[in-house]
């Protein structure tokens, strides 16, 4: 049943990358992507694990939006360090100095609801909000990131000093609640009164001996299960261009193709049954850059004044695709579970290890980066694993529900209690909005939901202190 959830969710993703981004004057276009096995699949695999295929950041982030929604690609720089800066000629403003993203990551939850679009199962069992649920631990072999490898004017590709692309893998166990404000901070939206989502960053740590020097502090996340992957950038990935014309207009279009940087991970990085992976992305330079280094900067006409025009490449840099989606406070924010993606800005590099102003990688949700997962599962080494419910109080569904019906529904839901006790229920929307309060005084109440949009919502059922929580779908 998973293996054909997972194909189902590659087809989805398939059909997602036919369109073309736009980045100032040009334009991308990228490879179609299948269900692909690794080399040597076929072969005994350590342990019990078993290929399970690849599984993308795209399928997430498609079922949090709205069908009326479209998801916006875009390229960020990775910059190397707090040294360099990029020229930003926005609104008009000539002088305009501004150093943005170090490193660029995600979380990557396999048993999440998120990868469904009822929102009913995650890839693996998913370990429950109304009590415990045997599942397995996976494997991931490979990752992969997109993006667009330029070589600068300056540089160019150095086989004797190549630029690498940096990866750290950690996994964190945030269904039991443990190793919190140690190895990952959980936040909440302030406009969130009942904390309904979640939000997981993982914290960080400085090396003091790259903070002595001039260029700033390397920073890596704080978790003990941390890997460093590093791949050294070939000259078959930098990125290619090719002109068209239009015969009409007589105008010229560059276009360029996107890199997929796959990573094989030696061995493969085991997680345990019920944790979460958080992966990070950053570009080292191969060259030898100096303080004050510009990446980007103007006029193409004129190297000597960098503040006119649109910018162009200097230095050999890798800009990594990324999805936004600005309307949406919480666009690829799962509703109610720990998937969240983050970067590393200037907030934290501009810091010595003495100093760090953000413990944690910078949050954001409305922006996501391009990864993909091979994954490999152990299904013959089921564990028990038992979400603690900390972050939401829910205690177990059996002592107050008997039942929440029809689900997905249409013009009402019937909620029936174990007992005739007095309970509150409360519905919220996927924004954590408040949208419906019902004070039962019946062992069964019907609540009308015709009025409310179609999507995902949350229901909080509370009787004689104690709580319980789920999920349902209005079509």
């Amino acid at each position: 049943m998973k293996n054909f959830l997972l194909c189902s969710i590659l087809l989805i993703n398939a059909c997602l990358l036919n369109a073309q981004a736009v980045y100032p004057v040009q334009k991308t276009t990228e490879p179609q992507e299948s269900m692909r096995i690794m080399p040597g699949a076929e072969k005994v695999e350590k342990k019990s694990y078993e290929p399970a295929g690849w599984v993308y950041s795209s399928n997430y982030m498609k079922f949090l939006l709205p069908g009326s929604y479209t998801l916006t690609r875009s390229l960020g720089v990775l910059f190397p360090d707090s040294c360099l800066f990029h020229v930003n000629n926005q609104m008009g403003e000539m002088n305009i100095f501004s150093c943005w993203m170090h490193a660029i990551g995600c979380s990557f939850d396999p048993y999440s609801e998120a990868f469904d679009r009822m929102f009913a199962n995650g890839i693996l069992p998913t370990p429950a909000g109304d009590g415990s649920v045997e599942t397995y631990p996976y494997r991931i072999d490979t990752i992969l990131a997109r993006g667009v490898y330029y070589w600068g004017e300056k540089d160019g590709y150095n086989a004797a000093s190549p630029d690498t692309m940096r990866f750290f893998i950690s996994y964190h166990h945030t269904y039991q609640w443990t190793g919190k404000n140690t190895e990952w901070k959980a936040l909440f939206w302030t406009s969130d009164k009942h904390h309904d989502t979640v939000l997981f960053s993982p914290m960080v740590i400085a090396d003091k001996q790259m903070a002595a020097q001039s260029k700033g502090s390397a920073l890596k996340p704080a978790a003990a299960s941390c890997i460093t992957v590093d791949y050294v950038l070939k000259e078959k990935d930098s990125t290619y261009y090719w002109d068209s014309i239009d015969h009409t207009t007589g105008d010229t279009t560059r276009w360029l193709r996107y890199t997929n940087i796959e990573v094989p991970i030696e061995n493969g990085f085991e997680v345990p049954a019920g944790a979460v992976v958080s992966v990070i992305a950053k570009f080292i330079p191969g060259y030898d850059y100096q303080l004050g280094d510009t990446i980007m900067y103007g006029d193409l006409n004129d190297k000597n004044n960098y503040l006119k025009g649109y910018p162009r490449y200097s230095h050999n840099c890798f800009r990594m695709m990324y999805y936004y989606e600005g309307t949406i406070k919480k666009a690829f924010c799962d509703p109610w579970g720990f998937n969240f993606n983050f970067y590393e800005d200037k907030t934290q590099r501009y810091q010595t290890a003495s100093a760090l102003y953000n413990t944690i990688y910078w949050p954001t949700a409305t922006r996501i980066p391009y990864f993909g997962f091979y994954i490999a599962t152990d299904e013959e080494t089921a564990v028990t694993v038992i979400d603690s419910n900390i972050a939401s109080g829910v205690t177990d569904r059996e002592n107050i529900i008997a039942k929440i019906y029809p689900n997905p529904a249409n013009s009402q839901i019937t909620v029936r209690l174990n007992s005739e006790e007095p309970a509150t229920i409360t519905l919220f929307n996927a924004l954590g909005q408040e949208v419906r309060k019902v004070h039962a005084t019946t062992q069964e109440t019907v609540i009308p939901v015709r009025d409310l949009n179609a999507g995902i919502y949350l229901i909080r059922v509370e009787q004689k202190g104690m709580q319980h929580q789920g999920k349902f779908v209005i079509q």
